[in-house]
């Protein structure tokens, strides 16, 4: 069974909150919403959503760190830290 990653779940719950409680306002919005502007918010949704799954799901910084790391062990020079031959 897969299991989310808890950092996921405590997002998604942040986001119902904030969301329940913006639809649940009760004073009137007078404001003026361009019928063009959906687009570019589903644009940034979509956006925020393959970002967030993109650090949960593909770990870009781990898969560098672990690279790096592997990198440097490669270039690193052999030393050795037996000191018993120089008496």
């Amino acid at each position: 069974m897969c299991h989310p990653h808890p950092r996921f779940g405590r997002c998604l719950g942040l986001g119902v909150v904030c969301a329940a409680l913006f639809a649940s306002s009760t004073s009137p919005a007078y404001c003026y919403v361009d019928p063009g502007i959906l687009g570019t918010l589903y644009q940034i949704g979509y956006i925020v959503v393959f970002g967030i799954l993109m650090g949960v799901v593909l770990r870009p910084f781990r898969f560098l760190k672990d690279s790096l790391g592997r990198i440097k062990r490669y270039f690193k020079p052999n030393v050795r830290e037996d000191n018993s031959s120089h008496h």
